[in-house]
């Protein structure tokens, strides 16, 4: 039968996957090397793998198999196809609700602490509005779109009778299932829009008029290509210690014509007497000294992601809280000096514990010229996004 031979496939995955690669490309590798797989074969598989970490560390002492079956019975919207199945080898009835097939599950094997992972380190504010860690639910696929592609893409999924959810003030809409983006992204250009969970694009719009920003940690440019598109006139610098990724940052924003983004490859505790960035484009020179306003959306545990990869969370071990936690002080203190007076730091993380959220309030009241504005938790309430943590300071005179 297809489901015992996919769940064999997926129980070789789990095992040869240790936590230290990539799973998304883990997969794409095998299906690469194993073209007998079709396209439904595939799609179950990867659900299958994802689900086993979506259960977290529940039944660790069952055989993987169970917990591969589960997980998908749970998670998958392909397992109803396998509603049969699913009854004659466990003896689980299918439900349409997720809320019914967890009863279901709990019924028979027991409780399923989901939300309760990692507790005695979370910020007590997020514990306080029942924010959690759950890997439980999986994250909607957001999308920011160029400002002015928007009335043409929107025109196109109408046509195409592709679902979608909008919000009524940003660019900015989502899918409500895999099937329905894969459908999108078959005929939209990767230059039309920036893959943005929710949680980000409620941090952008809470930056305040940017006109000039250092984006410090800037990874492959999704902040700073976002702030682009709210604010077309803003000047904004972008760094990242890896040379591949400020590579990948450039492709994008020259495939999105986007014109207003200098960069350069620091580490930033290394950083040199007189800083340097560069247009690659037009080859502009800009040597600041110092900055109005500086983004650094630091390193961190990554937990307010866990939704979307539960796989890390699964291998996740207590030691990086404080590893991460002493690494995000000691890049605040090198970045301060070169703020503006009247200036603002926006630290972000998207991370739910203390040590990397909170704590950070008490460095900056040791800060004499440090005037706390305000601290936010983006997430939304249902689950369906990752959760972000911004604390905002202002540079005094």
């Amino acid at each position: 039968m297809r489901w015992d031979t996919y769940l064999k496939t997926a129980q070789k995955i789990t095992i040869e996957f240790k936590g230290d690669s990539s799973l998304p490309l883990l997969l794409k590798q095998y299906f690469r090397n194993n073209k007998k797989h079709g396209s439904t074969d595939r799609r179950c598989i990867s659900d299958m793998v994802f689900s086993y970490y979506r259960l977290g560390r529940n039944w660790m002492q069952d055989h993987p198999e169970k917990r591969l079956a589960i997980g998908f019975y749970l998670f998958s919207h392909e397992a109803k196809k396998a509603a049969n199945w699913f009854y004659e080898r466990y003896e689980i009835v299918w439900h349409e609700s997720k809320d019914d097939r967890l009863k279901e599950i709990e019924k028979k094997y027991g409780n399923m602490p989901f939300y309760r992972t990692y507790d005695t380190y979370k910020s007590q504010d997020l514990i306080a509005l029942e924010e959690t860690v759950p890997t439980i639910v999986e994250p909607l696929f957001w999308l920011h779109i160029r400002p002015s592609k928007w009335k043409e893409i929107i025109y196109a999924l109408q046509e195409k009778k592709i679902d979608y959810i909008t919000h009524e003030t940003y660019n900015v809409l989502a899918f409500k299932d895999v099937k329905s983006y894969n459908q999108f992204i078959q005929w939209a250009s990767p230059y039309h829009f920036l893959i943005q969970d929710w949680s980000t694009i409620s941090l952008l719009q809470n930056l305040g008029e940017v006109h000039e920003i250092w984006d410090a940690c800037a990874g492959s440019g999704g902040k700073a290509l976002g702030i682009a598109y709210r604010f077309p006139k803003a000047k904004i610098f972008a760094s990242d210690i890896r040379k591949s990724i400020i590579h990948k940052l450039h492709e994008r924003a020259e495939g999105q014509n986007i014109n207003s983004i200098f960069t350069q490859i620091y580490d930033l505790k290394e950083l040199p007497q007189n800083l340097l960035f560069s247009h690659r484009k037009n080859r502009e020179k800009i040597y600041p000294t110092s900055f109005s306003q500086i983004l650094l959306d630091a390193p961190c545990t990554g937990s307010g992601t866990w939704r979307r990869e539960p796989e890390k969370a699964f291998f996740f071990q207590i030691a990086e809280i404080s590893r991460y936690g002493k690494l995000q002080a000691e890049l605040i203190r090198i970045l301060w000096p070169y703020l503006d007076k009247q200036g603002y730091f926006d630290y972000v993380t998207c991370s739910v514990f203390q040590m990397e959220n909170e704590d950070k309030i008490k460095l900056f009241e040791e800060i004499p010229d440090a005037q706390l504005i305000s601290t936010n938790y983006y997430f939304d309430d249902k689950g369906k996004s990752n959760t972000l943590f911004h604390l905002r300071v202002k540079k005094l005179d």
